[in-house]
């Protein structure tokens, strides 16, 4: 179970079902300029990201399409992952679209709260089939 939040390049209409985004730039270069930015991050398989903060998790589903359209985050476990959102939004001008929520982020007010609330769901979810 994971808290997911999609990277794009624009903000768009949810409801807009023939939505197709922009594409975010070629496969390999963005695993480097990602690795750049984020030292611990592991592309060992150029599919699928791996990295370990203080106390969460996060694997980056980038697809096997040389062309990339956005990047799925799978984040994990606990400590507070926003700060490594708001790099990768202001590093490459992308936006990030809650899952949780279905709102896009605002890079100068991301709040954990939909993290927050994320983990006490969770928590209550795993506490009630024990």
């Amino acid at each position: 179970m994971s808290w997911d939040i999609v990277l794009l390049k624009e903000k768009f209409d949810t409801n807009d079902k023939d939505y197709l985004p922009p594409t975010l730039g070629k496969r390999i270069e963005l695993i480097s300029q990602l690795t750049n930015i984020l030292p611990n991050l592991d592309f060992s398989d150029e599919s699928w990201g791996i990295m370990e903060g203080d106390g969460f998790s996060i694997e980056f589903n980038i697809g096997n399409n040389e062309d990339v359209d956005s990047i799925m985050l799978h984040i994990r476990g606990g400590g507070n992952p926003i700060k490594i959102i708001q790099s990768i939004m202001q590093e490459f001008k992308w936006e990030s679209l809650d899952c949780s929520t279905g709102d896009f982020m605002e890079l100068n007010n991301v709040s954990n709260e939909s993290w927050t609330k994320f983990q006490t769901w969770r928590d209550k979810i795993f506490k009630r089939d024990k």
